[in-house]
């Protein structure tokens, strides 16, 4: 379960990489909104798989 936790924080930190900057270079607001919201579910994420690396 650690290791899929390693690879779950891995790969959410690179989604939430890419599209933070989406947040403030998209074009329309329904595109910045919707980049929003998947850095959150991202950023929630990421604190999960750390909760579970360090349970």
């Amino acid at each position: 379960m650690i290791i899929i936790a390693w690879i779950v924080l891995i790969l959410n930190a690179l989604v939430v990489l890419i599209t933070f900057p989406g947040v403030f270079t998209d074009k329309t607001t329904s595109d910045r909104v919707a980049n929003f919201i998947s850095c959150i579910g991202g950023i929630l994420s990421l604190i999960l798989s750390i909760y579970i690396i360090r349970l």
